[in-house]
This record gives C-alpha cells, structure tokens and sequence, in this order.
C-alpha cells in the first residue's frame, strides 16, 4: 500500500520499526520528527512538508514519526493528503507512526485501507525468551522462567521488556527463586 500506520503506546517500538524499515530499503527516504509537535504547529509543519516535497521531486517515500494528533484532526486531513497524494503520484510510500489511532475521518481521507493500520505488538513470552537468551541468560529454562515472569509485570511492553532484562543482567541473571 501506498500508506501504512505504525500505531502503538509510548516505547512499543514504531520508530524503531519504521527506521529498520529505512535502514533496510534502497530507496530514498525522508524523515520527518513530529515528537514533541503540538496541534497548533503541526499542521504548520506539515504545509512545509509539503511546499518541500513540491520543490523536491527525488524525494518518493517519507517517514512522519510520531505524529500527535489533536483532539480535532480536521486541519490536519488538507496537509496529510497532499502528502500523501504527492508520494502516491510518485509511486513512493508514506509511513506514519502515531500512539494514537487514526480517527475514521483522517483515515478515510487517507483511502487507509483496512489493513495499512499495524498495531506494533508487545513482546511474546518466546521472544521475551529469545531477548533474554540473545543476553547471554544462562539456560534456557531459567530464561523461559524469567520471561514468564517479565511477561506478567510489562504485558510485553517493550521499553519496560528491556529494562527488566538489562537488571537482570546487571544482576548476573540470578536463578528466579
């Protein structure tokens, strides 16, 4: 699709996604930071978005990270499209992270089609397992069981996921008890 929706909380990785996905095309892509961008400037920003994708015809494909939307997303419908219109017309792809939900409406602007929102998942037990294995857990039963237990105290979220292991590991990953 020419559009895709990286959607989840804070610290799920959308960013990490979307960069690994840059960092792994041969294309060109521009970034675009929105962390941080209230409602009152971010559609500021995005108009310069586009006069810059106007005066830039080599740019096909762009990243707007970490989008805040306001409450009201309406103004935001005219620079999103044209965006995304732009790339389109180009044959390029926009992808956009959020930890908000596209509204109905922003999406329907977009044409996002049904499957081009992607909620990033928390982290499984087995690849809680597999993280705490890649850190050099000792065996792979005490890893199964730690992750058992990281599991249960982040819900797989992975900024928390991390953060466990990296004090289990500064712990020398101590037999769970």
């Amino acid at each position: 699709h020419p559009i895709l929706v990286l959607q989840g909380g804070t610290g799920v990785g959308k960013s990490i996604a979307a960069a690994g996905h840059v960092a792994a095309s041969t294309l060109s892509w521009g970034w675009v930071d929105l962390r941080g961008v209230h409602s009152a400037a971010l559609t500021s920003l995005l108009d310069r978005v586009v006069a810059e994708l106007a005066a830039e015809s080599g740019l096909t494909h762009v990243v707007l990270d970490d989008i805040e939307l306001p409450p009201d997303p309406r103004p935001l419908e005219t620079p999103l499209t044209r965006i995304k219109t732009i790339l389109g017309d180009r044959g390029g792809h926009l992808v956009i992270t959020s930890a908000t939900v596209l509204p109905q409406r922003l999406a329907l602007a977009l044409a996002l089609p049904a499957d081009g929102m992607l909620p990033v998942p928390g982290f499984s037990r087995d690849e809680i397992t597999e993280f705490l294995i890649a850190r050099r857990c000792p065996a792979p039963k005490v890893a199964g069981w730690w992750a058992a237990f990281i599991e249960l105290h982040t819900s797989g979220h992975a900024q928390l996921v991390h953060a466990r292991i990296a004090t289990l590991e500064a712990q020398g990953f101590p037999t769970p008890d």
